[in-house]
């Protein structure tokens, strides 16, 4: 074989290679990005950030259980008894408030019929840059609409391990994971007093407050419009409820130790002030449920509450209980600093 063959031999074998690899994932579709292997393959659900943009692309749902791990442990089978509606779940670990702009924004454009997020509102992401991001090299590639870069996706060598261990899973005789089961740790972490207070570093007292300015409620007003309230506006047929998430009382013990409380506080209420202009936005707050904030076998941690706690919280939005107001907000907050400002901490 003279040189020109033999080029052309391995230039015809390395993009039939390409084209042989592209086609395997395209149709086992490891991450459900095009939808192609459902009904063909059973899937494990990994891997929350390249998941996430499948599931919300590709089910049939109306409304979106979403925000960071406070999310994780949410069931979308109560939702759809409570909201009588079928839901998902995709929640991201850590999210900042851009990234779940961002998937939520996904998710309306590819489903009209979603009418309902219910989205964590952690009070640690409030001030925020509104373009930070938790983590690097998200792919970012799978929730726009561009074709070319799939590439990223479909010619991927990590890829291929991916569709390999679908076929496997699928092999082996199991099933694609329910979306309750989908993220869920209570099943698997400790809970229980021993187990949050032996990830509790309980502070000294710290002589010093900080305090809540103008610089802060720049922040908080920049990353709230650029992300949750430019999308409510922009998607007025869509109802946004926005949770703020139970910590356990383990948790303000440390912010009043550490003279964060009252920023923590005037954060939140600042934050909850801005959405509540949306006539399209409710926001919740169960923090005065001293039941479930004080008994730690609700908790994994000082922060991550069980199942049970986010069924609560699910049943509560639906019958209106725990809803912040413009005529209610600030008497929460002041009823909140009572309360664990003075608390009896017993650690």
């Amino acid at each position: 074989m003279d040189h020109k063959k033999w080029n052309l031999t391995v230039v015809i074998c390395f993009y039939g290679m390409l084209l042989a690899a592209g086609l395997f994932n395209y149709a086992v579709d490891p991450f459900l990005h095009y939808g192609t292997g459902l009904g063909k393959f059973e899937y494990p659900l990994l891997d929350e950030r390249y998941i996430n943009d499948g599931i919300q692309r590709n089910f049939d749902y109306e409304m979106m259980i979403t925000g960071t791990s406070m999310s994780w442990n949410f069931a979308p089978s109560v939702a759809e008894r409570l909201w009588n509606k079928p839901a998902i779940k995709t929640a991201y670990s850590g999210a900042h408030f851009n990234e779940l702009a961002n998937s939520i924004e996904t998710a309306i454009r590819h489903n009209p019929e979603l009418d309902t997020v219910i989205c964590s509102l952690d009070p640690n992401n409030l001030a925020l840059d509104p373009y930070s991001a938790a983590y690097s090299g998200n792919p970012d590639y799978m929730y726009d609409d561009d074709p070319f870069n799939d590439v990223n996706y479909l010619l991927n060598k990590e890829v291929i391990t991916k569709s390999i261990a679908v076929i496997n899973y699928t092999r082996a005789g199991n099933t694609t994971v329910s979306l309750d089961d989908y993220g869920r740790f209570d099943t698997y972490m400790p809970s229980g007093r021993e187990a949050v207070l032996a990830s509790y570093a309980r502070l000294p007292v710290s002589d010093s407050i900080l305090e809540f300015g103008d610089e802060d409620r720049e922040k908080i007003c920049s990353n709230l419009s650029v992300n949750f309230i430019s999308l409510a506006r922009d998607n007025p047929d869509v109802e946004f409820i926005f949770y703020i998430p139970p910590y356990s009382y383990c948790y303000w013990d440390g912010a009043l130790r550490s003279g964060q409380m009252d920023y923590v506080l005037e954060a939140e209420k600042y934050a909850v002030s801005l959405l509540l202009e949306c006539d399209n936005v409710s926001v919740y707050a169960f923090d005065d449920d001293l039941d479930t904030t004080t008994d730690l076998d609700n908790y994994t941690d000082t922060l991550h509450y069980t199942a049970p706690v986010c069924e609560s919280i699910l049943e509560r939005i639906s019958a209106g209980e725990g809803r912040l107001t413009d005529g209610n907000y600030e008497e929460y907050f002041e009823r909140i600093k009572d309360i664990y400002g003075n608390y009896d901490y017993d650690l």
